[in-house]
């Protein structure tokens, strides 16, 4: 199962590509303006330089990052990380059921399958639909903000996004290439989305309990199958809790599959082959 996650985390990393199908992002969402790096007398910002003077980027997306610095009340904080939250659930449960995407995706490239990555991209639009739903990180989060903050959290968002956009073009332009402001910004959106998608992949990864209902989606489990396989990963969660050993993982794997029949643990193990 390690082998798998190895496997499919290497496939992520292409996977920024479905970033505008899901923000809907255009090169007017933070018109470039220049980089508005951080400065001695101005106030915090998202937008930090390492030593060759390139931006550093996020790890979490900037609307996240620019919560911590709002100076908001415990009640609004906690409103605006339940949306945080919420939207990581949605997330989970995309790359959760979709996880095939992914190595057929790096398949694709790596053979330079072009028609074959058009066809996976427009599938991660289709599977990406509930985020569409909900709106942007952005929008759902001003919703929650009071007035006074929320120019304040475009601010600090554009900022950075400015920042980032601008000097990927100074760098193209520095090494004899021309990259146009709206392009640069639509990258650095799709590589933002890309890490999103990655660390959707860090938590689920935490606990292999989802990759044992991955594999087991869809092969027409009975009442009783599905009760008993829902108890074993609960035993595994409740292990896993205080650091389960890799015999206890062992024995959660040999007790789902000895509940399967043989018609449905070929299926299992076809679909743990492809990962």
């Amino acid at each position: 199962m390690r082998r798998a996650n190895r496997k499919s985390a290497r496939a992520l990393g292409v996977a920024g590509v479905v970033a505008m199908a899901v923000g809907g992002v255009s090169a007017q969402d933070a018109p470039l303006a220049g980089p508005a790096l951080a400065g001695g007398e101005r106030e915090a910002s998202l937008v930090r330089v390492d030593y060759e003077g390139r931006v550093r980027r996020l790890e979490v997306p900037p609307e996240e990052a620019a919560l911590e610095l709002l100076e908001l009340d415990a009640e609004t904080l906690a409103a605006a990380r339940r949306v945080v939250s919420e939207r990581a659930a949605v997330m989970d449960r995309i790359v959760l059921e979709n996880l095939e995407l992914f190595p057929q995706f790096a398949a694709a490239e790596q053979a330079g399958d072009r028609l074959g990555q058009v066809r996976l991209f427009l599938e991660f639009v289709r599977v990406t639909e509930p985020l569409r739903r909900r709106g942007s990180l952005g929008e759902e989060l001003r919703a929650v903000l009071p007035e006074r903050a929320r120019a304040r959290f475009d601010a600090l968002v554009s900022d950075y996004w400015r920042a980032a956009a601008g000097e990927r073009v100074a760098r193209a332009k520095a090494e004899g290439a021309t990259v146009r402001a709206g392009d640069a910004m639509r990258q650095e959106r799709f590589d933002a989305f890309g890490r999103e998608l990655e660390r959707s992949y860090a938590r689920l990864s935490a606990s292999e309990s989802f990759f044992v209902e991955y594999l087991l989606r869809g092969l027409g489990l009975s009442e009783h199958q599905e009760k008993r396989v829902r108890a074993i990963i609960g035993e595994y969660d409740a292990r896993a809790m205080r650091g389960a050993t890799e015999a206890e993982k062992a024995e959660a794997f040999i007790g789902v599959i000895a509940l399967l029949n043989e018609r449905q643990r070929e299926a299992f193990l076809e679909r743990l082959r492809g990962f």
